[in-house]
C-alpha cells in the first residue's frame, strides 16, 4: 500500500475513529496513542510519523480486514 509522506498523527487517529476502532491514549506510551481492533490486536500510532510507519500503519489495518480502498477513504486520501 502506497500513502502519501506527511500524514500527522491526528490524522491517522482520525481516520482509526471513522473505521470503528477504539482509540486509547492510556494505553499508550507517553505522546503515542493505541488503535485497538476488538478481537484482533492493538498498535500505537506515534506522535512523529514518518514513511515507514505510514507503511506499516496501513498494512496493520489491512491485516485487521480493512481495504486499502476503505483506509484511503477514511485518511482523505
Amino acid at each position: 500500500m502506497r500513502l502519501p509522506s506527511g500524514l500527522t498523527q491526528k490524522r491517522w487517529v482520525s481516520a482509526c475513529e471513522k473505521l470503528g476502532l477504539e482509540i486509547s491514549t492510556k494505553g499508550g506510551k507517553g505522546s503515542h496513542i493505541k488503535v485497538i481492533c476488538k478481537g484482533k490486536g492493538a498498535t500505537t500510532i506515534p506522535k512523529n510519523i514518518n514513511v515507514g510507519i505510514n507503511k506499516s500503519l496501513g498494512s496493520r489495518l489491512q491485516q485487521w480486514g480493512y481495504s486499502e480502498e476503505q483506509i484511503c477513504e477514511a485518511l482523505g486520501i
